[in-house]
C-alpha cells in the first residue's frame, strides 16, 4: 500500500473581521485568485471532546495548483479556529499558518494512518450535506492541524475554483460560493 498523500491545500486563520484584507493580499501581492468567499455551516461540531458550535465565513482560491483558504472566526467558541487564534491573536494581514488538507482518499484509512503518526483527534464534524470532517492536531510535526474530508460536492467545486483560476483576467477577484453551488441553502451561506 502506497502512503502517498498530496497536500491540497494550505490554509491561514486571519484576524476577525479582515477577510476582504487578506483576500486583496492574497489577490493583489501574492497573485491568487479569483477567491471564493461563504458560510459553510457545520453539524455535530466535537472540539478535544467537547461539543461546540465554532462558526467561520471562508475565502478559497488558487495559485498556481495550490488552494490557499482563508478563515474568519465568527462568535468566540471554542474550536481549532478560536483556539489557533488565542495563540496568535495578531495574525499578520496575509493569515497565519493553521492547516494543510489532504487529498480525499479512504477518509478512516487516512485518519488512522495520521493518528498512528502522532496526530491527536482536535475537531470533528459534518457539512451541510452530512460528509465528515476533521482537524488532526499536528502541531509538533507540522506546526498546525492537518484537514481530512470526505465529500460528496467539495472535489467538483475545486475543480470549478482551478477553472475559474485557468480562466481569470484579472476582473472580479471576490465571488461567492453560491455560484459554485447554486442554490444548497444547506451547503453554504
Amino acid at each position: 500500500m502506497s502512503n502517498r498523500t498530496d497536500v491540497v491545500q494550505l490554509a491561514y486563520i486571519i484576524k476577525p473581521g479582515t477577510l476582504d484584507a487578506a483576500m486583496d493580499f492574497w489577490t493583489n501581492v501574492m497573485g491568487a485568485g479569483p477567491f471564493f468567499r461563504g458560510v459553510f455551516p457545520l453539524f455535530d461540531q466535537v472540539h478535544k471532546g467537547q461539543p461546540t458550535n465554532q462558526e467561520c465565513e471562508v475565502a478559497c482560491g488558487y495559485h498556481g495548483d495550490m488552494q490557499i483558504e482563508l478563515i474568519d472566526t465568527i462568535g468566540d467558541a471554542a474550536g481549532p479556529y478560536n483556539d489557533f487564534l488565542a495563540t496568535s491573536p495578531e495574525p499578520p494581514v496575509g493569515g497565519l499558518y493553521h492547516h494543510v488538507m489532504l487529498d480525499q482518499g479512504d477518509y478512516d484509512a487516512l485518519v488512522a494512518r495520521m493518528l498512528a503518526q502522532g496526530c491527536t483527534q482536535a475537531f470533528d464534524a459534518k457539512n451541510g450535506a452530512g460528509d465528515r470532517m476533521c482537524y488532526l492536531d499536528a502541531t509538533a510535526t507540522t506546526g498546525g492541524y492537518i484537514e481530512i474530508i470526505e465529500s460528496t460536492f467539495w472535489p467538483a467545486v475545486c475543480a470549478a475554483m482551478r477553472q475559474a483560476r485557468a480562466e481569470w483576467d484579472g476582473s472580479r477577484p471576490v465571488r461567492s460560493f453560491s455560484e459554485l453551488l447554486g442554490d444548497q441553502p444547506a451547503l453554504v451561506s
